[in-house]
């Protein structure tokens, strides 16, 4: 047999092989998962489902099992780190005073946008009060959706329970808890009001049954309560943006003008100042002036290159600036094109 074909049958056994051994993985599943393919001895791609992904990953029939949080693999090694972004959540149900807590559905671990309801049954001779904690409400039945660990209380009393309202409202631009609205509390309940200012805006005081600049604040509930949250315009300056325009070519003698109207300043309300100021090329003078967001020029009779910088200042003083030029050229003259045959 010569030696051109001991490569070929050589090739044709190595090929064998290696198809023998891609075939004995197969597709695996087990829990929140479903693995369809795999990657035998070289770097992979991505695998995803419900409960697992899985990147870069390389295997072998006969590496064993690997498992963790929802899923479990078996017959295969992974050389990037496997994850499980399920995020399986917990819920604590406690209770004060005499009576107990349903849950449906009722389990230990719970997956991101579960919906739990919560049904409180007061023992003889006892009230169910309220809720509290990640649930609110004098309902004997809520419901939580899951998107975190969450904490719940459910509140029992021995006497006929009594309520008083909180009715919250806002003025200006942000968002507060408990939200706008009315809400019904257990009488002795002691609150917790926040408020977050929306961007440009600055959270101000509590007005009405809390007198209070504090943020977060409290208040006990002993009586129907009106509390609202004041917003103002933020005291704090940002500085403008300067746009000069975008770069020009003009032909000699031409009327140019130059624009700076698309600056801007991110406080509402705020003026602009402008100022140009030539940088670059033979003087020219603006008209009608350097201190308005559009001027003009005539362009030199002579080819050159000029250069501006506009400044823009707002009311309080912060400033920018920005940079155009302009090149001043001769009247480009286009011949028409002649076939020669």
């Amino acid at each position: 047999m010569n030696l051109s074909r001991w490569v070929r049958v050589l090739s044709l056994f190595l090929l064998g092989a290696l198809l023998l051994r891609a075939t004995a993985v197969h597709a695996q599943s087990g829990g929140d998962y479903e693995l369809e393919w795999a990657t035998v001895d070289a770097g992979g791609r991505f695998s995803a489902g419900e409960g697992y992904w899985l990147g870069g990953a390389v295997g072998q029939p006969d590496a064993g099992t690997l498992s963790g949080g929802s899923f479990e693999l078996s017959g295969g090694f992974w050389t990037i780190k496997v994850e499980n972004p399920t995020n399986e959540y917990t819920l604590s149900v406690n209770t004060v005073g005499s009576g107990s807590v349903t849950r449906v559905p009722s389990q230990t671990i719970y997956l991101y946008g579960d919906v739990v309801t919560l049904t409180a049954t007061a023992d003889p001779g006892w009230y169910f009060g309220q809720w509290s904690g990640d649930a609110s409400g004098i309902l004997t039945q809520t419901q939580i959706t899951m998107t975190a660990d969450k904490v719940v209380t459910a509140t029992f009393v021995a006497a006929l329970p009594t309520y008083y309202t909180l009715t919250m409202s806002i003025v200006g631009s942000g968002v507060i808890t408990p939200a706008a609205g009315i809400h019904p509390y257990l009488s002795g309940t002691l609150v917790s009001l926040s408020a977050s200012p929306m961007e440009g805006s600055q959270f101000d005081d509590w007005s009405g049954g809390l007198e209070s600049a504090a943020n977060p604040a409290q208040l006990t509930m002993d009586t129907d309560k009106a509390v609202t949250a004041t917003f103002s315009l933020s005291s704090a300056n940002h500085a403008p943006t300067a746009d000069a325009g975008a770069d020009q070519y003009a032909i000699q003698g031409d009327v140019v003008t130059l624009d700076g109207s698309g600056s801007r300043d991110p406080d509402v309300g705020d003026s602009l100042t402008y100022s140009w100021a030539q940088t670059g090329g033979p003087a020219i003078t603006l008209m009608p002036g350097a201190t308005i967001s559009l001027t003009t020029f005539a362009a030199p009779s002579q080819p050159t290159l000029l250069t501006f910088t506009l400044t823009v200042t707002d009311s309080l003083g912060l400033s920018a600036s920005d940079a155009t030029v302009i090149t001043v050229g001769p009247h480009r003259i286009y011949l028409p094109l002649v076939s020669r045959y």
